[in-house]
């Protein structure tokens, strides 16, 4: 078997598997929407002092709008993903795009890690807003995961230009032969 149509091939299976993950992660986020139970559960063990019925509806608005930046954030990457896969169904080893698919999912974890900084903190600012003086607050979450999201995340964006370049070359040396 030749190389190009090994790679076809995985590019395949790849290309199903990411298109398989978005359905599902899509479905597993209507489940939690749709079921008011869960996030009315989860909000409590969250915040201490907030309850579900308490809060007003521009404080559930906001939980949820913010709460949707990254996974919808990473859907996006998740596309750029597939679009890069089915450059390859071709068998070609450098196609044209694959590096701006790959920066794209690359851009797309840096809006992941800091959107759940920045959601975090809006969250708890909107959901705690209705709180006496004093009982308020703003919880910043700096993890070792959005670090290590932003360092992956800059060696995609990284392998994207180098393809782009490698694609380029190769372009080149076919318009040569």
């Amino acid at each position: 078997m030749q190389p190009s149509q090994s790679i076809a091939r995985m590019a395949t299976r790849l290309s199903w598997f990411t298109l398989i993950s978005i359905g599902l992660f899509v479905t597993a986020g209507a489940v939690v929407l749709w079921y008011p139970g869960y996030i009315a559960q989860a909000v409590p063990a969250q915040l201490e002092g907030v309850e579900w019925a308490d809060l007003a509806v521009w404080q559930k608005a906001l939980m949820h709008i913010f709460g949707s930046m990254a996974p919808l954030l990473l859907l996006y990457g998740l596309w750029q993903v597939r679009a890069f896969f089915e450059l390859y169904r071709t068998g070609d080893l450098f196609p044209s795009g694959a590096g701006f698919h790959i920066k794209r999912f690359g851009q797309a974890l840096v809006g992941v890690a800091i959107a759940q900084i920045v959601a975090g903190a809006a969250i708890s600012a909107a959901l705690t807003a209705h709180l006496p003086a004093g009982q308020g607050m703003v919880a910043v979450n700096l993890s070792s995961t959005n670090l290590a999201t932003l360092v992956i995340a800059a060696l995609i964006m990284m392998m994207g230009r180098l393809l782009d370049e490698a694609s380029t070359i190769a372009e080149e040396n076919r318009s040569i032969v």
